[in-house]
């Protein structure tokens, strides 16, 4: 089990297309998990909201993601997606 501390909680997706952005989230959520972390941010930008969908599809499909929302002004609002895992 690595340590939570020297996994971050966040990963930041920006400027990856929606394949390669899904590919980066998958590896940072086993790493997340791994490290037992129990909520975690994603930054997936505004732009056209392609990377936002992508990103909410496959957390919908994983049934290890309690819930997730789009995160709160103070934390990036519409370009970030916060999650939390079991």
């Amino acid at each position: 089990v690595m340590e939570a501390a020297r996994v971050s909680p966040e990963v930041h997706l920006l400027g990856l297309t929606a394949e390669e952005a899904i590919h980066e989230l998958e590896k940072f959520l086993d790493r997340a998990r791994m490290a037992g972390l129990d909520r975690v941010r994603i930054i997936h930008g505004k732009g056209t909201g392609v990377l936002r969908k992508a990103v909410a599809e496959y957390l919908a499909r994983q049934p290890y993601v309690v819930r997730f929302s789009l995160a709160s002004p103070e934390e990036g609002g519409t370009g970030a997606t916060v999650a939390e895992l079991n």
